[in-house]
Parts: structure tokens; C-alpha cells; sequence
């Protein structure tokens, strides 16, 4: 499950425009800037990064 938030965090960071994080946790920050990003979503991430 952590890989598939991993790589659904990558493919949506690629479709608005941010560059490549050196990190899944700075990746999440970056996103978390967007407004129209939902924090639920932003928390089940975080939750996955977290758990494995």
C-alpha cells in the first residue's frame, strides 16, 4: 500500500507542476500548498507513508 500512495503522490505532484522532492514527506508538504488539494486526502497519504 505504501508503494501505490508513494507513486499516486508522484503522478498527481507531476500533474500540477512540482518538481521533483527529494522525499514521499516533502512531496506531501508541497502538496498540502495547493488549495483545492483536500487535507483528507493529504492524510490518508501521510497515513500510508507512515504505516507501510
Amino acid at each position: 500500500m505504501r508503494m501505490f500512495g508513494e507513486a499516486t503522490a508522484k503522478h498527481l505532484g507531476l500533474l500540477l507542476n512540482i518538481p521533483p522532492c527529494e522525499n514521499q514527506h516533502d512531496l506531501l508538504r508541497e502538496l498540502g500548498k495547493i488549495a483545492f488539494v483536500d487535507d483528507n486526502i493529504l492524510s490518508v497519504f501521510h497515513k500510508l507513508r507512515r504505516i507501510g
